[in-house]
């Protein structure tokens, strides 16, 4: 999902060669493939889209999270402090316990409460170890036009039930990726200073508020109810409230990311 938009994105500029290869052509966690890569082309940035993102899966797949989202971050971050490459890499909101009740900043202490949560911390902390020129974008609620996300998904269940029951407690930042590559394009052009960095669309909501507006838009009905977290358990335990400041970031002030209504209409609207 955000891979295919930062191809987007960056192919638009004719004064920066993209090379974006599947995971078939390069596994992060295999130091072989990157290097070869590496070694053939001579990026001077790499941008590290990959991730393990199954929260519930992970609790059972401990193994397989790590090695995706902490192991091949650890990779990346030695090859490129060897060969003198900025390294971009996203992490979540998730490495957060969601028990503050206003929006997180860079500084807070990281407290997951997931095997996801804690692979993604583990990842942030692999790179701040072993690169020195690296950028750490923490990122919350993705959607996009490729892949699955939580949006296509409540709008498939609202077209094919008549009620569909959505949690009212979890409060979060969505963001578009499209938004997010654009940002991440300005990051890097910019040559801001290393450290992690909040990128989310302005404003925040719950679940069930996500879903309302996205169900009103597309399909102009709200065959919605919303529930407490308690009545929807899943296996990975979720934090409440994982709302990211973006202050550091604006206060460069070249990015304006818009607010998530605003993403969510653009989205809807496939543009």
């Amino acid at each position: 999902m955000l891979g295919s938009d930062l191809k987007k994105v960056f192919q638009t500029s004719s004064k920066i060669q993209l090379l974006a290869p599947t995971h078939s052509e390069c596994d992060i966690t295999n130091l072989d493939q990157v290097k070869k890569i590496v070694d053939q082309f001579g990026p001077k940035v790499l941008i590290n889209s990959a991730a393990y993102n199954f929260v519930d899966q992970a609790e059972d797949d401990a193994i397989q999270a790590f090695q995706i989202n902490a192991e091949g971050p650890k990779i990346l971050a030695q090859l490129c402090q060897e060969k003198g490459i900025k390294l971009i890499h996203y992490s979540t909101d998730y490495v957060f316990d969601g028990s503050k009740n206003i929006p997180y900043v860079e500084e807070d202490l990281t407290h997951p409460l997931s095997i996801y949560g804690e692979s993604k911390e583990k990842g942030e902390k692999n790179i701040q170890k072993y690169c020195e020129d690296y950028l750490i974008l923490r990122v919350a609620w993705l959607f996009g036009a490729h892949g699955k996300n939580f949006i296509k998904t409540i709008l498939k269940l609202a077209q094919e039930k008549e009620v569909i029951s959505v949690v009212n407690d979890q409060v979060g930042s969505p963001t578009s990726t499209i938004d997010l590559a654009q940002a991440t394009f300005s990051l890097i052009k910019e040559k801001i200073p290393s450290g992690i960095y909040h990128v989310v669309n302005s404003g925040f909501c719950s679940w069930y508020e996500l879903a309302c507006e996205a169900i009103s838009l597309a399909l102009g009905k709200k065959n919605i109810k919303a529930i407490s977290s308690s009545h929807y358990p899943t296996k990975a335990k979720r934090p409440f409230y994982t709302v990211l400041s973006t202050q550091k970031i604006n206060a460069f002030g070249f990015i304006s990311m818009p607010s998530w209504q605003e993403a969510l209409k653009i989205f809807l609207n496939g543009n």
